[in-house]
């Protein structure tokens, strides 16, 4: 696949935040994107283009799955954008079929796991696309995080279920009961709203730290759990142009998110990158800025807007240890890049 490289330096300035606390020193930020590879092509077979897709992930090898609505499969990449291997058996409600593909997510044995909203259920695939088990949840499941190939969490859409957003499962017990429930929902004044809009809370996992981070969608908040499920740190800031989500129609319920937090994911390890939206009501446009935090310093490192990037930022972003940075972009094709994120920070 020909290589495309794009250059991008964009300086910053801002003041600095720990968590929501203030500091007065000013710190510069380097962003630089450099273009390495496009997945899915303008015109091919349906394992060479990529038509709706839902949800992608990158695992330890670099090889990106993209969970593709449009054929209802799981597409498998290599780092370079060859495809590899495809998982399910498209549209259906038998084993490996799927109404409604959700969130994904692959363990360090290249195991897959897939959520199916529709269906209430998460079906596990081996590295060959073999079926091996499949979880059945009581709610809408909408994403999955697999520590390992025992230990499952499933967040679903809120409004599908009370109490506590994350469930743990133990895949190696015959039933399809969660071994532990935790993470409390908002509870604040707009929580109906919050809870009703379809918008669904984000999960991101650390596995050498054994943490689970989770970003609200309403309010700015991200909390960091262990593997006990207590909360070790949370990341919170205002935010000028946060507004509660509000009813439009009561019957049939209609709410519009007005502004949120819409996507989550880690860089190096050490760097947590929130995806923020603000929409008007006719949503004729959506204005998106990812927000940089220092996780190791417990410090937010700034704000870029998409037009600062320079580049259409997509539904979904994901990001690795290895410095990379995964964009999904419709225009003029539905793609995903590849790009290279170097960020470096200093004093003034």
């Amino acid at each position: 696949m020909k290589k495309r490289k794009k250059y991008l330096i964009l300086i910053l300035f801002y003041t600095l935040f720990q968590s929501c606390a203030k500091n007065d020193a000013q710190i510069s930020i380097k962003v630089t994107l450099e273009e390495k590879v496009r997945i899915g092509l303008e015109n091919g077979d349906e394992n060479e283009i990529i038509g709706l897709p839902s949800d992608f992930v990158v695992d330890e090898e670099g090889n990106i799955y993209v969970a593709d609505m449009a054929f209802r499969k799981i597409k498998k990449y290599s780092s370079s954008g060859k495809f590899l291997l495809s998982f399910g058996r498209g549209e259906g409600k038998g084993p490996g079929e799927f109404l409604d593909l959700r969130g994904i997510d692959v363990d360090a044995q290249g195991n897959l796991y897939v959520v199916d909203m529709k269906q209430n259920r998460v079906t596990i695939f081996d590295n060959k696309s073999n079926i091996v088990d499949i979880i059945n949840t009581k709610f809408q499941p909408a994403f999955v995080r697999a520590f390992s190939s025992k230990r499952i969490y499933i967040i679903g859409f809120p409004f599908t279920y009370k109490g506590d957003l994350i469930y743990e499962y133990d895949i190696t017990k015959s039933n399809d009961e969660p071994v532990q429930v935790f993470c409390k929902r908002y509870q604040g004044l707009y929580q109906y709203e919050v809870d009703n809009t379809g918008m669904v809370p984000l999960i991101s996992k650390d596995l050498k730290r054994e943490t689970l981070f989770c970003s609200d969608f309403y309010p700015y908040r991200t909390r960091a759990f262990d593997k006990n499920h207590n909360i070790m740190y949370e990341f919170k800031r205002e935010v000028k142009f946060f507004e509660p989500p509000y009813i439009k129609r009561k019957n049939p319920l209609y709410i519009i998110p007005v502004s949120g937090i819409y996507s989550m994911t880690r860089l190096n390890r050490n760097i947590l990158i929130n995806m923020l939206f603000f929409q008007n009501e006719t949503k004729e446009k959506i204005e998106l800025f990812l927000d940089f935090w220092d996780i190791d310093k417990r410090l937010f490192l700034g704000s870029i807007s998409q037009e600062e990037l320079g580049i259409e930022i997509g539904r979904f972003i994901y990001s690795d240890e290895n410095g990379y940075f995964y964009n999904y972009e419709h225009a003029p094709y539905p793609h995903i890049t590849k790009y290279r994120m170097i960020i470096t920070t200093k004093r003034n």
